[in-house]
């Protein structure tokens, strides 16, 4: 009897067990527990699991699944949890650009991470434009070039913070002065609202009755009289072309004919001197 009691005992935990679902995985303690959190904001029983590999997971029930996963992408966990893996990795010689884009960008996370920790945030999105400074001077290449910066927040309606504190924010952690800095705040209902918005109704273009395609009589009169007018204008101009062209062979031929009879009778008539010359040789 006490076996069978164990035996029960131990299929029931194998039960449980089983309707265990892991959604998430390779998470910091940290993120782990913000995860917990948010999906007990939405009354989704969650647990989070240590892994062998040191890593933690979250564990739901297999029927609240796919509510969690929804839950959590409307929330922007998941894209939270990429921007904190940080930036790129560099090489052992790393060029001066490459060295600069990796502190704007290591500047730029670190204000994400501060922004993000207000209440309200579901995301937030920071990008430096830096001046170039002299690496052993330490002074900007270019005096005239005015650094810039903007932000870009997607808030819940909780979000309390105006665009001038976010800019002094800024500001402070990057040394841009506020009126540099662009800061854009969208909320998550509007996303919302923009997507379900009904397109406007396409309104058909006019539709064009017999009536008016079929011209009148007079119009008919009219083209009919334009088109034999440019017809004729059309044949005249033929036949002055030809005409003028027959002239100017026949003016051709006039002047030809002369020049051709003078040249051959020049070949016939013998010189004088030639006929001398055969004198002096027959005597």
């Amino acid at each position: 009897m006490k076996s069978r009691r164990i035996f029960m005992i131990f299929l029931a935990l194998m039960l449980l067990t089983g309707c265990k679902e892991k959604i998430v995985h390779n998470l910091t303690e940290v993120e782990a527990n913000r995860f917990l959190t948010r999906l007990h904001q939405e009354q989704i029983e969650a647990e989070k699991e240590l892994q062998s590999d040191g890593t933690w997971a979250i564990a739901v029930q297999q029927r609240n699944a796919m509510d969690a996963l929804n839950a959590l992408a409307t929330a922007r966990e998941f894209r939270r949890t990429q921007s904190e893996g940080g930036g790129t990795k560099a090489g052992l010689l790393a060029t001066r650009e490459a060295q600069r884009f990796q502190y704007e960008r290591a500047l730029s996370h670190e204000i994400e991470m501060t922004v993000g920790a207000l209440s309200g945030v579901l995301e937030a999105r920071v990008h430096l434009n830096l001046p170039v400074t002299d690496p052993l001077l330490g002074k900007p290449i270019l005096p005239s070039f005015d650094p810039s910066g903007s932000i870009l927040i997607v808030s819940d309606r909780s979000f309390s913070v105006n665009r001038d504190e976010l800019a002094r924010l800024v500001s402070g952690a990057s040394g841009i002065i506020p009126e540099r800095i662009t800061v854009l705040i969208v909320s998550d209902s509007e996303e919302g609202e923009l997507n379900s918005q009904v397109p406007q109704e396409v309104v058909p273009p006019p539709v064009l009755q017999p009536d008016v395609l079929t011209p009148s009589k007079q119009e008919v009169e009219e083209l009919t009289a334009h088109s034999g007018k440019s017809n004729s204008d059309k044949s005249l101009l033929l036949i002055l072309s030809g005409a003028l062209l027959f002239l100017g062979a026949c003016a051709l031929i006039v002047l030809y004919l002369p020049v051709r009879a003078l040249s051959r009778s020049r070949r016939r008539r013998p010189r004088g001197g030639d006929q001398l010359e055969g004198l002096l040789r027959a005597v």
